[in-house]
């Protein structure tokens, strides 16, 4: 009897890995290599950071979240965009 392990994932859930995924692969496309680590590790900490402090049943906030990064990854892949830099407050 082979045991089903296959992980379901909900459409929100989904939304965030590919949202993930797109701002891996758009970090690939920058010319240099400093600036394409850099970027992926602002991907990486971003989502860690932000997935430990929203509560995974506040559905607006992981909405909200979605969109602002959209928005961040849409200007990101602006032509012209040749790195990020983070400005802590």
């Amino acid at each position: 009897m082979a045991i089903n392990t296959t992980i379901r994932h909900s459409g929100l859930q989904k939304k965030v890995l590919n949202l993930f995924r797109e701002c891996l692969r758009s970090a690939r496309r920058l010319p240099d290599v400093s600036s394409q680590t850099s970027v992926r590790q602002r991907c990486v900490e971003s989502f860690r950071e932000k997935g430990k402090s929203v509560d995974r049943l506040d559905i607006q906030r992981i909405e909200h979240l979605l969109r602002q990064a959209r928005k961040e990854l849409e200007r990101m892949e602006m032509p012209g965009v040749t790195g990020v830099t983070i400005l802590t407050r």
